[in-house]
Parts: structure tokens; C-alpha cells; sequence
């Protein structure tokens, strides 16, 4: 008998959260009040409560990013970006009137690392953009970026990949962070994000501008705002039960990536990236690849051979891409970034969610073996 697909994410809400959900949407429907409600504050309020900063619900994860660039405002200065990072960040930062500058990262983590400070000694008082990719912690990342912060450089960490765990570690080490809870995050509906700042006036400042509405007097002022990054009542009440039972979620992926461990080790150990230890942030469980395998011929066999899904978080390094070329500053134009492209073309997400079982987790492990030795 042929096997179901494993997909590389899916999530199942349990019948307590549904009730809970469909309890509040009633609400929403009955009061006909879909936006800027009290669902929106209920879910600043548990977040505020939770992490001990000031927190401000939008839209998406990247209406949070957009909009604390603009707070901070980007013109004319660099931005340090890892060029492992995201094309939507050095894009908005050039959009914005920024100058996108990569930054290297460590291959354990997929992360930035001290040498970040030495790019902050260079320019004047950059911009840094930390992200946590697919949730994974550098181990000295709150040391660093204090040290940044100390430099007088802003830092916005990026925790859209992270399974949260407040009230300490990421996300509360830089000046503000972004959360996301997108339809691929552990705590997840159609849409809605987050900012976590400790600046009570840079908080009232994103709450304010959040909404379409006034707008004349702000493009004026020189303003780029184009359109609502609210978030919609019905998305709030979604994230508000999924986050109350977000510890739940996190011992089930705390589990699958146990499982992982140990089959991995035993079909494949190569894939284990050396240092690189499981932390309840996670969540992708992300495996190295080495020649000649790529992302690329792993994600290809996987599917075509075994009906199973995989993810490659970033196939280049963003400043690669055509329209991204044009607009990165390199601090230094000389490097030729191999270890990047080599890190970023052999780096392969595996399905990983709360619902993943052993035996779907012993098959992937096989079949990634099986891709593996059929390319030695």
C-alpha cells in the first residue's frame, strides 16, 4: 500500500482550543465588530503579561518588521542583515531609504556571531536585524546583542521562527522583537503578528500608526504608511487560545525532535550538524547536507520517491537575487561569501509538527538516508 504524504508542516487544533474559538468568533459575529476589539486587546494584554514588555498585536509578522523600521527610521543609514536572512527585510530596508548590508553568519546556529561587532564599529550606529532562524538560539546571541545595544545600535530581533518561551531569552534581549503567527507557526492561525519593545513610547508610537486612518497628516509629515496592519478580531481570538496552550505544543515538538535525534543517529549521523543542540525554540528541525547531495536534489528525491515534503528556508543568499543585487552595500567587496552559499544550498528543513508520529518520523529518517547513500 502506497504512503500518505508527510507534509512539512501541519497543525491540528484540539477540540478544546475549536470550542474556545468558535465560542469567541460567535461573539465577533454577533457584535459585528471584526477589527481594533476586544479580542485585540486580550491577546496584548496575555502577551504583555507573559513576556513583561510592552506588546502591540498587527497584522503579520512582517507588518511588524516594516513597521519598526520605520520607527526607527532606516534612511540613509546601514542595516545589518544576515546574508542568510529573509529578501523581504534588506528589500524593505532599501525601499525605505536604508542601506542593506550582509553580515556572515556561523554554520552550528545559522546565526550571526561576534563578528557582528566588528561591522558596528564601522558604521555609524547601524540598524541590527537579529532573526532566530526557524528558532534556533545562538548560544551567546543575549551576550552579542547587548553588546551591540551598548554600541548605541538598535536591535530588532526576529522571533517569527521561534517557539516562544517567555519570560527571559529571546526576544526580550533586543530593543524590540517581532513575533509571527502565521499558518506555518506552532502558534498559528491565517494571519497575525506582534511587537515586544521594553520603550513604552516606541509601543504607543506602532499602536498608533497601525491603522488606516488619518491619513493625510502623516504623508505629510513624510510618513510611508500605505494601508491597515491592525489585526482582525477573528485572527486574535484564533492566537490567543493556541497561545494559552503553547506549552503543550512545545512538549509534543520537544518529543518529534527526540525521535529525530535518535534515528537520525542511527541512519544517518552526517545529517546532525556538530554543536548544534535541540532547544524547545525550534520550529524546524533544519539538517546539514554535505556533496554531493544539495537542499535542492534531497527536497527533490524526498518528494518524488518517498511523498515527503521538506523546506528550504533560504536557497541563496539574499543578496544574490537580481533586484537585491542592485541595492546591497558590501563592507567588504572582496569576500566571495562561499561559505554562506555552500551553508545555505546543503541546509534542508525536515517535517517537523506537533502531530508528527514515531513511525512517520522512522520513515523520514530512512528515506533520507536512502537519498543520501544513493548520491555517496
Amino acid at each position: 500500500m502506497a504512503h500518505a504524504r508527510i507534509p512539512t508542516w501541519r497543525i491540528e487544533i484540539d477540540a478544546t482550543v475549536r470550542d474556545a474559538v468558535l465560542a469567541d468568533i460567535d461573539q465577533v459575529l454577533a457584535t459585528g465588530r471584526f477589527r481594533i476589539g476586544p479580542f485585540t486587546r486580550r491577546i496584548e494584554d496575555r502577551l504583555a503579561t507573559d513576556w513583561g514588555r510592552h506588546v502591540v498585536a498587527l497584522g503579520s509578522g512582517m507588518n511588524a518588521i516594516e513597521m519598526l523600521l520605520e520607527s526607527f527610521d532606516v534612511r540613509g543609514r546601514r542595516v545589518l542583515v544576515p546574508g542568510s536572512g529573509f529578501q523581504f527585510v534588506p528589500a524593505l530596508v532599501a525601499r525605505l531609504g536604508g542601506r542593506p548590508t550582509p553580515v556572515d553568519v556561523e554554520p552550528t546556529y545559522v546565526s550571526m556571531d561576534e563578528r557582528v561587532l566588528d561591522l558596528a564599529c564601522l558604521a555609524e550606529r547601524p540598524i541590527v536585524y537579529w532573526p532566530h532562524h526557524v528558532g534556533m538560539v545562538h548560544s551567546r546571541a543575549g551576550e552579542i546583542i547587548a553588546a551591540l545595544r551598548a554600541r548605541g545600535c538598535p536591535v530588532i530581533e526576529d522571533c517569527a521562527g521561534c517557539l516562544h518561551d517567555p519570560p527571559h531569552g529571546a526576544g526580550t534581549w533586543g530593543d524590540a522583537a517581532i513575533l509571527s503567527f502565521g499558518p506555518t507557526k506552532p502558534v498559528s492561525g491565517s494571519a497575525g503578528g506582534a511587537v515586544l519593545t521594553g520603550d513604552a513610547s516606541l509601543a504607543a508610537e506602532i499602536h498608533d500608526r497601525r491603522y488606516n486612518r488619518d491619513l493625510e497628516p502623516r504623508w505629510r509629515a513624510g510618513d510611508q504608511f500605505t494601508g491597515n496592519r491592525d489585526l482582525p478580531e477573528i485572527d486574535a481570538t484564533v492566537m490567543y487560545h493556541q497561545w494559552m496552550h503553547a506549552g503543550d505544543t512545545r512538549d509534543q515538538m520537544a518529543r518529534v525532535a527526540a525521535w529525530y535525534a535518535e534515528e537520525l543517529a542511527h541512519t544517518c549521523a552526517s545529517v546532525l550538524v556538530p554543536d548544534r543542540d535541540y532547544q524547545t525554540t525550534w520550529s524546524r528541525f533544519m539538517v546539514g547536507l554535505a556533496e554531493p547531495v544539495t537542499a535542492e536534489s534531497a527536497q527533490a528525491a524526498l518528494c518524488d520517491h518517498h511523498r515527503i515534503d521538506s523546506n528550504i528556508i533560504y536557497e541563496w543568499p539574499w543578496f544574490d537575487y537580481p533586484a537585491l543585487a542592485e541595492v546591497v552595500e558590501f563592507d567588504d567587496p572582496a569576500a566571495d561569501w562561499k561559505d554562506l552559499r555552500t551553508l545555505v544550498t546543503h541546509s534542508l528543513c525536515i517535517p517537523f509538527f506537533p502531530t508528527l508520529t514515531r513511525p512517520e518520523v522512522t520513515r523520514v529518517a530512512a528515506a533520507l538516508a536512502e537519498v543520501i547513500s544513493l548520491r555517496d
